[in-house]
């Protein structure tokens, strides 16, 4: 009997356990969420997080909300914005630039590009994995 109540209690642990971290989880609101209150901010450094989270988690939907920024009168804001909108476009369609463009030809390109892309309509929401085999390790270094 008092092998089958602490079973019983473990049982319980357990499953309240999962359950607050199941609650607590889905209340927390997700990454691209927090980026689309950022760059509603006034304050440039949380702009240009808000626009580095989309570089990561973003997609076709996200390029319109991006392309105010590539006007913006801070550099390190049309900076994030280009990043913003290379990542998100070389998922579309491997997208490169190259290394000798400067920031007013690349946030015109983008800006260009971002209207071609709306013209050809909303594409189906890709699937997101923030452990995606494409994304860079951060392993220390050996």
């Amino acid at each position: 009997m008092n092998n089958k109540t602490s079973l019983i209690i473990l049982t319980i642990i357990f499953l309240t356990t999962i359950t607050v971290f199941v609650i607590v989880y889905s209340l927390k609101p997700s990454q691209r969420q927090q980026a689309d209150e950022l760059i509603k901010s006034k304050d440039t450094n949380d702009i240009a997080l808000g626009l580095a989270v989309y570089t990561h988690h973003g997609n076709t939907h996200d390029l319109n909300k991006i392309k105010p920024f590539l006007l913006h009168d801070d550099n390190r804001i049309r900076l994030a914005a280009i990043n913003a909108s290379e990542m998100i476009i070389n998922k579309i369609e491997k997208y490169e630039i190259t290394s000798n463009e400067t920031i007013d030809s690349l946030a015109n390109k983008y800006i260009k590009k971002i209207e071609s892309i709306a013209q050809q309509g909303d594409a189906p929401e890709p699937a997101t994995n923030a452990h995606s085999a494409s994304q860079p390790s951060f392993a220390p270094a050996r």
